[in-house]
């Protein structure tokens, strides 16, 4: 549904991330940690791929009649900054971004629909900046959040495979929050403490052991004298009067490095904890987003526009599964933060669900922003059973802001056909490719680079 314009859109990220990669493979192949950015061209894929699954389970089928020659023609989805879609997109985000390439790509032609997108935009237009303000706070989280759709490396598999209880008798504990915390409190706290402390407590136990058990009365400092003199053993006579000092240092050094290995195995534990908290926390901030946002269309009266009951379940259930990660820390819950993010595979459809939304708004949030950058109307939707194309001071998208531009009026409905004629470079194609454009912009965005526009959807 989506294929054509996900090779429009993404034919010019190819290149650019085949580069990257090529740079990416001279380096270490297996980093610890491994490198968990995602490409530009694997977002944008992970992006089309979610929504055009969700459209398909919730029977949305998006048809278009137009081919891709007219948007390559036209320079609608270009690479080139001055394309039609890098004009009027003022997205925050890339789900906005893939919404409003969805709109632009299917035009519509029932004036009703059209009239009703037009009436919901005008109507966030007090919020914009509200909306924009928590758009761009969401932002941070966006590739934490798609990281968890991409398919994983060998490496990073492995890399929290680690957190979690791999044994093939024991592995039914990782259904068990509780078992999961007391293994993840056995590696962190447990084990470090008895390898700093295992030298201390075998000698206080050898000292136990011969004063009680052997009746033998020794003080805990000739004992000590005892202990340094058995150091060394069969080494003695080889190093000679200094062995015993020798030995100590040898036993320090063994001390030491040991209590050094254990203290990097928790930092690395722990940072594998904090990497694989901030992928949940992610759908935290998803979730507070959607709040934030729903609060806003309430007040509006939008809230119907973009709600529905498929919507309101998956929030339900997303909520109440991962909605209380804000804040990290060492002793935070992991037995049931290990368990929640083991489970977010059974509950990717219900969270991209909600990422459309966020989707669907910040496309109709960047609709408001390009009026109030541009010379843009609205367009007016008239109801005629004839075509009806009605346009004063015509533009084109890439051309509004030069100040030296001559606009254009056009009157179809009076004239069923026109000559147009002038010499080579008049701006004969400009005037064409202005106009249809800005029809296709109508019958998507609902807006013209214009001063005004009638149209019927056609």
């Amino acid at each position: 549904m989506y294929r054509k314009l996900k090779d429009l859109s993404l034919s010019h990220i190819v290149n650019q991330d085949t580069k990257k990669i090529k740079i990416k493979d001279k380096k270490d192949k297996n980093p610890d940690p491994p490198d968990m950015k995602l490409s530009m061209y694997e977002k944008n894929n992970i992006v089309f791929d979610l929504f055009e699954t969700l459209d398909k389970k919730q029977k949305k089928i998006h048809k278009s009649s137009i081919n891709k020659s007219f948007f390559r023609d036209l320079n609608i989805f270009d690479k080139d900054e001055n394309s039609v879609f890098n004009t009027v997109n003022n997205t925050t985000t890339l789900f906005g971004e893939i919404s409003l390439k969805i709109l632009l790509y299917f035009p519509l032609y029932n004036r009703d629909i059209l009239q009703k997108r037009q009436n919901i935009i005008k109507t966030l237009l007090p919020s914009q900046k509200h909306m924009s303000s928590l758009l761009q706070n969401f932002k941070k989280s966006q590739e934490n959040l798609l990281w968890l759709f991409h398919e994983k490396t060998e490496e990073e598999h492995d890399y929290f495979t680690g957190l979690y209880i791999t044994n093939t008798w024991f592995s039914f504990l990782n259904e068990y929050p509780k078992a999961l915390l007391l293994m993840h409190y056995y590696y962190t706290i447990f084990t470090p403490c008895s390898s700093i402390l295992s030298p201390i407590v075998s000698f206080l136990i050898s000292y136990i052991s011969l004063r009680f058990f052997t009746g033998l009365n020794m003080n805990m400092w000739k004992f000590y004298k005892l202990f340094r003199l058995g150091m060394g053993g069969m080494l003695a006579p080889i190093l000679g009067q200094y062995y015993q000092h020798i030995m100590m240092v040898v036993y320090t050094f063994i001390y030491i490095t040991g209590g050094y290995t254990t203290v990097m195995n928790i930092i690395k534990r722990m940072e594998k904890c904090k990497a694989l908290y901030e992928k949940l926390s992610s759908i935290s901030e998803l979730i507070k987003t959607v709040d934030a946002l729903n609060l806003i269309l309430m007040k509006q009266n939008a809230f119907k526009y973009f709600w529905n009951d498929e919507l309101e379940k998956d929030f339900n259930l997303i909520r109440s599964m991962f909605s209380n990660y804000n804040s990290y820390g060492f002793f935070r819950n992991w037995g049931d933060i290990l368990y929640k993010f083991s489970k977010i595979s059974e509950h990717e459809e219900s969270i991209a669900n909600l990422m459309k939304y966020i989707g669907t708004i910040d496309s109709h949030i960047s609709i408001i922003k390009t009026i109030q950058k541009h010379n843009i109307c609205f367009s007016e939707f008239i109801k005629s059973k004839k075509p009806f194309v009605k346009i004063t001071g015509l533009t084109h998208p890439s051309l509004s802001n030069n100040k030296n531009l001559v606009a254009n009026d056009l009157d179809l409905n009076t004239f069923q056909n026109i000559l147009l004629f002038g010499p080579n470079a008049s701006g004969k194609s400009l005037l064409i490719k202005s106009l249809v454009i800005n029809v296709l912009l109508s019958q998507t965005l609902t807006i013209s680079y214009c001063n005004s526009i009638e149209i019927t959807p056609f």
